[in-house]
């Protein structure tokens, strides 16, 4: 009797061991989760000849996609396990829906510094309205100031940077942890 060319058991599948989510990734499924509710019972069935959605997930983002240049000699930021924290996702369906890039690094330099940076690389996108607590803001305060800022949350530690229309809007946060600057850049892109 002749033996078969290949073995008949299937090989085991090899699965990585299961790991806490990233702390940046927790964002993304929440807003998923809510842009596809609201956005499935907002709008009628799609016809089936064409994708009801659009759905972009990764891991990664970069300089191009955010739209605004990193701190000369920051370090992208890593999570514990090894893995970078940046993400961008995207839901779509037509028009609607929304696309959201971040990029976390760290630097050792000033505080001033790093935000003087910030203040100048968001400037080519409109306005840069200065939600921070960590360092003075000039007075008086920009009009569309209070409608800019009010949802940002800064700590004590940090200061909030945001530019550009509520359609394509940048938002840079710069905190001090310990003797390092812990700097979030997002971009966050609405459609109607």
């Amino acid at each position: 009797m002749d033996k078969p060319l290949t073995d008949p058991t299937p090989a085991p599948v090899r699965r990585r061991p299961p790991t806490a989510a990233a702390p940046a990734t927790a964002p993304a499924l929440v807003l998923a989760m809510a842009l596809a509710a609201g956005m499935a019972c907002a709008q009628p069935a799609a016809p089936a000849s064409g994708p009801a959605f659009s759905l972009e997930l990764r891991a990664a983002a970069s300089e191009a996609e955010l739209g605004v240049a990193r701190y000369p000699g920051a370090r992208a930021r890593v999570h514990d396990s090894g893995e970078h924290q940046a993400f961008t996702f995207g839901l779509w369906k037509g028009r609607q829906g929304a696309r959201v890039v971040v990029q976390k690094y760290l630097s050792d330099d000033a505080l001033e510094a790093v935000v003087g940076h910030y203040r100048r690389a968001l400037a080519v996108h409109g306005p840069v309205f200065d939600c921070g607590a960590a360092l003075p803001v000039a007075q008086p305060l920009p009009s569309g100031h209070a409608e800019a800022c009010a949802e940002s949350k800064p700590t004590a530690r940090a200061q909030v940077l945001r530019a550009g229309p509520r359609s394509d809007q940048r938002i840079v946060q710069v905190e001090r942890q310990g003797a390092r600057l812990h700097i979030d850049v997002v971009r966050v892109q609405r459609g109607d």
